[in-house]
């Protein structure tokens, strides 16, 4: 599909869409380069080459169409409730789970360096009023025409717009907490992988709260990770 035709555009290429009929389209834009390199931008020159490295394996546009076929399939919290934030990232990181446990610790230090990014930039907010205001603004950003343009292009109109380029590598980097938050609850727990997933899957998605607990043991590690680095 066309960027010009495509739900997310450039800006958020693979999107899963309900049929009147029940069933799903996942629109699927071929050219990744907006989101991927709009993403390397914010993880930091620390886990940068890391993160450079999965890119250019292809992993991400693998994990984004994987986890938009996994959505057809999850049990979703409540009308209103879902957080593109919170319970998207249990797609995101299910989706990472099929290449295995090293490949998933480096998507999780590479989210945890866009974590750490988004915040450092709301350092001085509460983080869940930060968190909300990421998501309101891939809302406007969505509804904004320059998104639905070819990658090249949609990266000049990012380039050119501070008010779009804002509100796109602010969601990023908080669904990259969001991310990192759930693997860093599946590296803890002592349950086989599968079978915690089946029950996040099925029992922990479903709840209006999902996620929150994860993201705040995540930014207190970010927080920790920062200082504990000033100190080296």
């Amino acid at each position: 599909m066309s960027a010009e035709q495509a739900r997310g555009g450039s800006v958020i290429p693979a999107w899963p869409v309900s049929e009147p009929d029940g069933g799903v389209v996942i629109e699927y834009v071929a050219d990744w380069g907006a989101l991927l390199s709009a993403w390397l931008s914010i993880v930091g020159a620390p886990r940068q080459t890391l993160a450079r490295r999965l890119i250019e394996r292809g992993e991400r546009v693998w994990i984004g169409i994987a986890n938009d076929v996994l959505q057809l399939f999850v049990n979703d919290p409540p009308l209103g409730t879902y957080s593109m934030v919170r319970h998207h990232a249990l797609m995101l990181a299910a989706a990472t789970t099929w290449l295995g446990p090293p490949t998933i610790d480096a998507w999780r230090h590479a989210h945890l360096g866009a974590a750490r990014a988004f915040l450092r930039w709301h350092e001085h907010e509460p983080l869940w009023d930060a968190i909300g205001a990421a998501e309101d603004g891939l809302t406007q950003l969505l509804s904004d025409e320059g998104v639905r343009q070819a990658a090249p292009a949609a990266l000049e109109w990012l380039d050119a717009s501070t008010a779009a380029r804002t509100r796109y590598i602010d969601f990023l980097g908080a669904a990259s907490l969001g991310v990192a938050a759930v693997l860093g609850a599946l590296k803890a727990s002592t349950e086989p992988s599968a079978q915690w997933l089946a029950r996040a899957v099925a029992e922990l998605h479903p709840r209006p709260e999902f996620n929150r607990d994860w993201i705040e043991a995540c930014a207190g590690f970010c927080h920790s990770e920062r200082s504990e680095g000033s100190r080296l």
